[in-house]
């Protein structure tokens, strides 16, 4: 039953205990996705996360996570703040920001792209 309920959603199911660095809260992860590209998901609460693109609009470079500076395009240098806004250029647009839903019970998130 718990997997028909998932399979009825639209959007991607991630395992959150296959990401160790995403169960604990203030954990960052990049998780590969088929759907929506590679994300780029932290845990903020023990119930919530941001989930955000993990290319940066510029030129495509993977950003990485720099605590308690948000992420930063190691390409040209282009940051972004914890929920994806731009904060210093060249990119010019704010990561995409995806709607999540975590569902404890089963450490499942959804994410809809």
């Amino acid at each position: 039953v718990l997997n028909v309920k998932f399979q009825r959603l639209n959007g991607e199911v991630i395992d959150v205990a296959s990401y160790p660095t995403l169960l604990q809260v203030g954990g960052v992860g990049i998780v590969q996705n088929n759907a929506t590209g590679d994300l780029f998901i932290r845990r903020t609460t023990l119930a919530e996360f941001i989930v955000v693109a993990a290319w940066c609009t510029h030129a495509g470079c993977l950003v990485e996570d720099h605590p308690g500076q948000g992420s930063i395009c190691n390409c040209h240098g282009s940051t972004f703040t914890q929920t994806g806004q731009g904060t210093q250029g060249p990119a010019m647009f704010d990561l995409q920001l995806f709607q999540s839903t975590f569902y404890p019970e089963q450490n499942k998130l959804i994410v809809v792209p």
